[in-house]
């Protein structure tokens, strides 16, 4: 499934993580494609923190129990066009934070992991892994994943466009070896919005070497 929207996000700021930038970038368009991306848009952009969007997909549900590759492991790639960027200035995407509700027992493990790809290049990756003693009392977990190697869009031209930032995020569920029957699940079929899971990348800026 493809999703796009054109200027969804026109005024939300993208700011610098570790200075001011001359100019606030904005999202000027958006495309997604994957089995974990929301149907009609439902929930995109609840948000923001540290001036990047929070993003929710309520389709994002997966049950280990089934036994269907479909339930056990989805992903959403999202393609962000940005606008009103500083001339002569580099991006890179630091980190992805995931979030959201999830049952594991002893032996499930949630994995995540995050391929990015800035302009027409490859660039960092990582993945991260959940186990049942990191989800917290009220049944959410919040996992951040470290994206490598540090990696660098090319400079930002006069006209303000920024190279093409590109993530590729997956969620899956599996069992640790030796475990046959062990239950997980991540998010709510036919949940509220509030039980969807989240995603918020982490941008850093500066000015080209």
């Amino acid at each position: 499934m493809s999703f796009l929207f054109l200027t969804l996000l026109p005024l939300l700021p993208l700011t610098a993580a570790q200075a001011e930038i001359p100019s606030r970038p904005t999202v000027d368009s958006m495309s997604m494609i994957g089995t974990g991306c929301p149907v009609g848009g439902a929930g995109i952009g609840t948000g923001a923190v540290n001036g990047t969007p929070i993003f929710s997909f309520p389709r994002w549900t997966l049950d280990l129990s089934s036994g269907e590759e479909t339930d056990t492991e989805k992903y959403c790639i999202q393609k962000m066009q940005l606008a009103n960027g500083p001339a002569g200035y580099q991006v890179t995407v630091a980190a992805l934070t995931v979030g959201g509700i999830s049952e594991l027992e002893e032996g499930a493990v949630l994995g995540i992991s995050v391929e990015s790809t800035l302009g027409e290049e490859k660039a960092g990756a990582g993945s991260v892994q959940v186990l049942p003693s990191d989800i917290l009392s009220n049944g959410t977990f919040s996992a951040t994943v470290d994206i490598s190697p540090e990696t660098w869009s090319e400079c930002v031209t006069d006209d303000g466009v920024v190279p093409l930032i590109s993530l590729r995020t997956t969620i899956s569920l599996s069992r640790e070896e030796g475990v046959e029957d062990a239950k997980g699940t991540v998010g709510k079929v036919d949940g509220e919005i509030e039980d969807a899971v989240t995603v918020n990348f982490r941008a850093i800026w500066r000015e080209c070497e």
